[in-house]
């Protein structure tokens, strides 16, 4: 899979991003990244490594930030909790 940011005013992508693994958190069909209980992301650390995890919710919090910000939020709030339990050994 293939992103382009696109600088406001462009027509062209001044950065192309590609994407390795789009799905590496695992979000069922029909849902939102949000709407999945901190146990998903959790359970999901303890399967596949907490670096994974965090460097996709770190990505999606980057890549929105400016044109959806509320998004950019959502994953920031899922990171911080995924990264408390972290930090106490949880995870």
């Amino acid at each position: 899979m293939l992103i382009d940011l696109l600088l406001e005013g462009k027509s062209k992508p001044k950065v192309k991003i590609v994407v390795k693994h789009p799905g590496e958190l695992e979000v069922p069909e029909g849902k939102h990244f949000w709407q999945l209980p901190l146990k998903h992301y959790v359970n999901l650390a303890k399967k596949i490594g907490y670096q994974k995890v965090a460097r996709a919710l770190t990505n999606l919090k980057v890549w929105n930030k400016r044109k959806h910000p509320d998004i950019a939020k959502k994953a920031d709030k899922i990171l911080s909790s995924l990264k408390s339990m972290h930090e106490k050994g949880k995870i």
